[in-house]
């Protein structure tokens, strides 16, 4: 039963990233938002540290990775997040049905992998958000 629901889990998040990446790739960026501000940006004064990543990941999907740049800075690293949390989804179901190694090492493996990936892939997104606060707590404003 652990097998299967571990199976299961697996697949559905496989299937969830590549529904992301299919609607990126059918999405077209909107070169026009690239200097629009967003709802936080107009409460708090700062750029909000996501903002730009839909238009970000469909420029990805069409293999600019510069032009992603522009619609949010950290939208390359997040994208080779999600490709690589995928990758090891993928991995992890191949894992699952062809060898013998038990439910319980895989799941170690799991977590400790996907820590790792989300601390490479997320520390700048982290940092930044971290400095928001840090500002408007200190300071009373983001700017």
């Amino acid at each position: 039963m652990k097998t299967t629901t571990y199976l299961i889990f697996n697949i559905l998040i496989a299937g969830i990233i590549l529904v992301v990446f299919a609607i990126s790739g059918i999405h077209r960026p909107d070169e026009s938002k690239i200097n629009k501000k967003c709802i936080h940006e107009e409460l708090l004064g700062g750029k909000c540290p996501v903002c730009g990543m839909p238009d970000g990941f469909s420029a990805i999907m069409r293999g600019d990775f510069a032009k992603a740049s522009t619609f949010q800075k950290n939208s390359n690293d997040i994208f080779l997040f999600f490709f690589s949390m995928l990758l090891l989804r993928l991995l992890l179901v191949w894992a699952i049905l062809k060898t013998d190694w038990s439910v319980n090492k895989l799941i170690n493996l799991d977590i400790t992998l996907s820590f790792i990936v989300f601390i490479f892939f997320f520390k700048n997104l982290a940092l930044q958000s971290i400095y928001v606060f840090y500002k408007m707590l200190i300071t009373g404003n983001v700017v």
